[in-house]
């Protein structure tokens, strides 16, 4: 038994031994995705960062940060996973195909599919469990 009576499997174990929580995930992506604006700005790059750790945080920050204020009215809204599948996959169709489309700055690329499906599986498993 862990923490509050749950298992161990309950909780995905976070730092410290807390729980990923839908919070938790909002606010580590969101800070995630400045920290590495604010490296760009600063002149620094990374090429895996900047290729997929941008699109890996765009389905928890959008999201948790539309959740969070949705929240505020309803205590009890959970985010269904269809709309979470039809978030990556209209996330997925624009980044990739239409925007690339007509902007040469914007290149599709599965990998960028991958990393907002893995965003979105993270989005998917703390509203499943709806903490």
């Amino acid at each position: 038994m862990g923490r509050d009576g749950h298992r161990w499997n309950d909780c995905l174990d976070g730092l410290l031994g807390g729980c990923l929580n839908r919070n938790t995930l909002l606010f580590g992506a969101l800070g995630l995705f400045l920290a590495h604006q604010m490296v760009i700005a600063w002149g620094r790059s990374a090429v895996w960062a900047d290729s997929f750790l941008d699109p890996f945080l765009f389905l928890p920050v959008a999201l948790g940060a539309a959740g969070w204020l949705l929240r505020r009215w309803n205590a009890q809204f959970r985010w269904r996973i269809p709309f979470i599948l039809g978030a990556w996959a209209a996330t997925s169709f624009v980044f990739e195909y239409w925007i690339p489309s007509f902007d040469p700055r914007f290149t599709a690329d599965a990998w960028d599919v991958m990393s907002f499906a893995l965003g979105a599986s993270a989005v998917a498993w703390t509203e499943s469990r709806g903490k």
